[in-house]
């Protein structure tokens, strides 16, 4: 299967999104399970949008 092939095939079941369309999605969908894991810190996906609400709030002052 090409790339392209690839790309169309994932399209079907997942649509277009931003970074931020996919970040809220999660965060209402699966608020409470965890996004991202690292030896130090473990966040869920609420907290992950409201980090990144935060640094988008920041960049806009």
């Amino acid at each position: 299967m090409s790339h392209v092939e690839l790309q169309k095939e994932i399209a079907r079941f997942m649509p277009p999104m931003t970074a931020a369309d996919f970040c809220d999605r999660n965060a209402r969908k699966f608020g409470a399970k965890e996004a991202l894991v690292d030896h130090r810190r473990r966040l869920t996906w609420r907290q992950v949008k409201e980090l990144s609400d935060r640094l988008a709030l920041g960049l806009l002052n």
